[in-house]
């Protein structure tokens, strides 16, 4: 009798459940729920970037953990009839939850259509990035970005900086972002970011995509900027970059580098079956001014050296070739003083110089037992 009882009351407790669970969410299909639900959606990434949200329409389906929304906008501190911090025409985003009862969701895929991202910093060191209510602490570190993206895709957007403008439009996978805004009494206030994507593609080329990992480490400061550290990974290549803005009101960058270079890579990215195999290391310093924004603004110097260079052509295909030597750019010019060759079992040594317009290039050069 008491098993029966138990019984009875187990099924209606569970037919109970289910009619509630039905009934909220028929509730959240009849859009009843829809404006409480973008409510908690714009204080969430407000709280979180320090913007003022704004979107024109707002959908969430339940079963799909998926939200579409059109026109969002992420106002910083732009005057007014300035562009937005951040917009896009459409975002398509779906959660994925890592916990149900520790409530930690994740956010499996971000679609964006046209996005449009504005930054701008004056000479004085005023912008429109956001910032964090200050709270009265000695020392404070709020952050204003912690994002982790399975899947990102940016379709048909840029980005602006100063008036400076690059396209986005790529996709790629395990993104994860994070920008802190840290202060202290007496000193001016910066941003810190930490920066990681991999197995971005630029969209130009989905027929073949060419896949590379990147990462950075920036410090945006009011007058100047910093790029601590740029690791660029390609299937063969990589790059390791620092970079300086002394100052936004002088805008000369400097640079420091090195890495090594596939012409495997080279050969797939630009779709130029004729280039040869082969590797080069090098290394240098530069330095770019952005005064009249061309090629004779930039100087470098640094050391390279290439080896295991083939040329794997039907009529001639030597290889074991290798070369090294010191390098100047300055003026659109390019010179080695020291250049070195070995190949097709002798050696070559002299001076070499190209013109970057038109690369036409002159050498003195000493052959030696080919």
């Amino acid at each position: 009798m008491n098993v029966r009882r138990a019984m009875r009351w187990f099924a209606f407790a569970v037919i109970l459940v289910g009619a509630i669970a039905l009934t909220i969410a028929l509730i959240i299909e009849s859009d009843v729920l829809q404006p409480w639900i973008r409510g908690v959606v714009t204080r969430e990434i407000e709280q979180r970037t320090g913007t003022r949200v704004d979107m024109k329409t707002f959908h969430f389906e339940p079963w799909r953990l998926q939200a579409e929304i059109d026109g969002l906008t992420l106002h910083g501190l732009e005057t007014s009839g300035s562009p937005p911090l951040f917009h896009a025409d459409h975002a398509s985003v779906s959660l994925r939850i890592l916990s149900f009862f520790g409530r930690r969701i994740a956010l499996d895929r971000l679609i964006l259509d046209r996005p449009q991202v504005t930054v701008r910093i004056e000479k004085d060191g005023r912008g429109n990035l956001p910032k964090p209510a200050v709270q009265g602490k000695p020392f404070q570190l709020a952050t204003l970005f912690n994002l982790q993206i399975s899947l990102l895709q940016l379709r048909d957007g840029s980005a602006s900086f100063n008036d400076r403008r690059v396209p986005l439009s790529m996709q790629g996978r395990n993104l994860e972002f994070a920008l802190n805004y840290a202060s202290a009494p007496g000193n001016a206030a910066s941003y810190i970011g930490n920066f990681q994507w991999q197995q971005v593609a630029v969209a130009e080329r989905t027929d073949r995509p060419f896949r590379f990992d990147i990462s950075a480490k920036f410090t945006l400061h009011p007058s100047a900027f910093e790029l601590n550290e740029l690791v660029w990974k390609f299937p063969h290549s990589e790059l390791d970059l620092e970079a300086e803005l002394p100052s936004f009101a002088k805008t000369g960058w400097n640079l420091k580098y090195r890495g090594r270079l596939s012409l495997a890579d080279v050969r797939t990215i630009f779709r130029e079956p004729t280039i040869p195999d082969g590797l080069a290391d090098f290394s240098g310093q530069a330095h770019y001014a952005l005064a009249t924004g061309n090629s004779d603004d930039w100087t470098a110097s640094g050391y390279y050296k290439g080896h295991d260079i083939r040329l794997p052509y039907v009529y001639f295909h030597a290889g074991g070739m290798e070369t090294w030597g010191d390098y100047q750019v300055a003026r659109s010019k390019l010179v080695v003083p020291n250049l070195n060759v070995r190949a097709l079992g002798g050696s070559l040594d002299g001076h070499l110089e190209m013109d970057f317009r038109g690369l036409a290039f002159r050498t003195q050069t000493h052959l030696r037992g080919a």
